[in-house]
């Protein structure tokens, strides 16, 4: 029956939910005002697990609404729910992918290690049973892997990336869903260095993410020479040596690869760049030595 409930939100919750768009927002408050809340509001012990947005503009607007009661174990089986649940959209970013799957990988590692080894995704037995559930023998990051066609090591990387989110989140959330929402591009090790440092390295690097995103958004106009901001040495290195450990990152990833399935002609292609990228290694140690003995 539809009526006005009185519901309860977890921040944990709902700050894994991707935001709408404020133009999304106000297409579904025109709806809902004009057609009432179509689909219910999925909750778990009075709390909204699913439908934040259409309980705050019921809320607002005193729209009487349906819910629907879902069952879990845990709160860790709530939140992977949820995660699913969000997964299964498309418009998230692929920064907000990564770290959905890495919390499911976080929380399904919890729920595999309750007492009979039983969770959602394995059948219903006896704890007398000796029959082992077959899910319980997979091991987490390769089925999720399997699912997201990716490596285990990937799942496992996923992971961490979730947890540096989570921390860098409690004293920097403006700068978390800038990254989670794709405004600002950062690799997934920058963002693990920036939720440990707590040096003035993660003020630098925050205020070239900013730079980065004002310039995306505001193309600086022409300046005259004598508007030229004083020539900086080291602008160039610190740029490429910021860089530098994305590249890396996404080499060693390389390392799980099974090469024996990968065609002649892309090896061949990455042999070539590999072979390049060493040249230019080589050619910069050289300058700088040299520079060194002048």
């Amino acid at each position: 029956m539809k009526k006005l409930y009185n519901l309860q939100i977890n921040e944990t919750i709902k700050k894994i939910i991707p935001p709408l768009s404020s133009e999304e927002l106000r297409i579904l408050e025109n709806n809902i005002i004009r057609d009432g809340c179509r689909e219910p509001i999925c909750v778990w012990n009075n709390t909204i697990v699913d439908g934040h947005n259409r309980y705050g503009i019921c809320t607002k607007h005193k729209i009487p609404f349906d819910i629907q009661e879902m069952e879990f174990n845990s709160f860790e089986e709530m939140e992977d729910w949820v995660c699913v649940n969000q997964l299964g959209r498309r418009n998230i970013s692929e920064e907000t992918r990564k770290y959905l799957i890495g919390k499911r990988y976080i929380n399904e590692k919890i729920i595999n290690k309750n007492p009979h080894g039983n969770n959602q995704f394995t059948k219903n037995v006896s704890p007398n049973n000796s029959e082992k559930p077959p899910s319980t023998t997979m091991i987490t990051a390769t089925r999720l892997g399997k699912e997201y066609k990716v490596s285990s090591r990937t799942i496992v990387e996923y992971a961490k990336y979730a947890n540096s989110i989570d921390v860098l989140e409690e004293n920097e959330p403006e700068l978390v869903s800038k990254v989670l929402s794709g405004d600002i591009k950062i690799s997934q090790d920058d963002i693990r260095r920036l939720s440990i440092d707590k040096s003035p390295t993660k003020e630098k690097i925050k205020k070239h993410l900013e730079n980065q995103q004002k310039y995306r958004k505001e193309p600086p106009a022409q300046k005259s020479i004598k508007d030229m901001p004083e020539y900086d040495p080291d602008a160039e290195v610190s740029s490429i040596t910021f860089t530098i450990p994305s590249w890396i990152n996404s080499i060693n990833r390389l390392i799980s690869t099974d090469f024996s399935k990968t065609t002649p002609k892309a090896k061949l292609k990455l042999m070539n760049e590999l072979n390049n990228l060493l040249y230019s290694i080589k050619t910069i140690k050289i300058a700088i030595g040299e520079s060194e003995n002048e």
